[in-house]
């Protein structure tokens, strides 16, 4: 008997060393506790399993790790910055992990799992799926969101409830070409705003090396623009009530 399954997770996240130190822990715990003991070590081959990691970087090579050490020291220099980091097994066929987190827009992290025993299915399962939630980030759901989608709706939106409060009756052929030339006329600047906000609201942050200040910039840019935007509305407020 064995118990298996394949996830898929649409979140924005943040991975630093500590956590990856966190998971790495979890797989080599799967590793001793259920995948070496079911190695016949009379075998000449016989290898204790181990975690492995590789990484894609921005410059589109592969790069493999030796060990946990060596992933948390990589420089992560902003040309061949990680773009995906890779986590699985050595050994295992029957029983194994794999997590792989990238910047994909619509598959940021997948997951694998398959036991031969339930208990250690459920055990491990929930908690990478719990360690997995803990990376979310607040502005996950506007990372995830595509901004063409979403003005697209809204412009929608707002042309219904026009027609709705003047009362305007208009046939489909013109109401589908009123559409046509609002797109046109945002898009641009929606593909403007969809660029600044990869730069800002990130799907992945690898935070190491490097690529801890590049999270610190950003940040510092968010909260900025978060101060920036209490103050307008404030200023409106207060200038609306003189």
């Amino acid at each position: 008997m064995s118990i298996s399954n394949n996830k898929e997770i649409k979140i924005a996240y943040e991975l630093d060393t500590e956590k990856i130190k966190y998971i790495d822990s979890l797989m080599q715990k799967f590793s001793d506790e259920v995948i070496t003991p079911q190695i016949d070590p009379k075998l000449i081959e016989f290898e204790k399993s181990v975690v492995s990691y590789s990484a894609e970087l921005s410059d589109g090579a592969t790069k493999t790790f030796t060990d946990l050490e060596d992933l948390i020291s990589y420089q992560n220099y902003k040309n061949n910055q990680i773009i995906s980091i890779r986590l699985s097994h050595s050994i295992g066929l029957d029983n194994y992990i794999s997590l792989t987190f990238s910047s994909s827009q619509y598959i940021p992290i997948r997951y694998s799992i398959k036991t031969t025993e339930e208990r250690d299915y459920v055990y491990y399962d929930e908690k990478i799926m719990g360690f997995i939630q803990s990376l979310k980030t607040k502005f996950s759901f506007f990372a995830i969101s595509n901004a063409y989608v979403m003005v697209a709706i809204i412009v929608i939106t707002e042309l219904l409830i026009l027609m709705l409060l003047t009362k305007t009756e208009i046939d489909m052929e013109n109401e589908f070409s009123i559409i046509s030339i609002l797109m046109i006329l945002t898009f641009p600047f929606v593909y403007i705003v969809e660029k600044f906000k990869k730069k800002i609201l990130p799907i992945a942050e690898f935070k190491i090396g490097d690529g801890v200040k590049r999270a610190e910039h950003r940040s510092w840019i968010r909260n900025s623009l978060f101060i920036a935007l209490i103050i307008g509305i404030a200023a409106s407020l207060i200038a609306g009530a003189l």
